[in-house]
């Protein structure tokens, strides 16, 4: 497993979900600790838009070994207070919040 296999499995949990993926940086190796990947963790991730909304992931702080992913929803560009966030450590602890926030859909 490599790092484009991340990229298409977070693709293949759109596939039939109303949002779309509008940016996709996302490019983290499971197989390998999170802190040996610290120049791929940053606040711009991912992002994928439904209607008024925003599905966004980054890493904060960006380039930290103890930072956390944040999955949040954004309505209306109401950064400030999003409708959906949770933190996530790991990638499969990602994956789940995804799926999580998409089966609200």
């Amino acid at each position: 497993m490599g790092k484009q296999t991340n990229k298409m499995k977070i693709e293949k949990l759109f596939k039939n979900s109303p949002f779309k993926i509008t940016f996709n940086d996302l490019i983290i190796d499971e197989n390998k600790e999170i802190f040996e990947q610290l120049d791929y963790l940053k606040e711009d991730l991912f992002q994928a838009e439904y209607k008024n909304e925003i599905l966004d992931i980054g890493w904060y702080p960006s380039f930290n070994k103890n930072g956390n992913f944040v999955i949040s929803v954004i309505k209306d560009f109401d950064w400030e207070n999003p409708v959906f966030k949770k933190e996530a450590r790991e990638i499969k602890e990602l994956l789940r919040c995804i799926k999580d926030v998409l089966a609200r859909y």
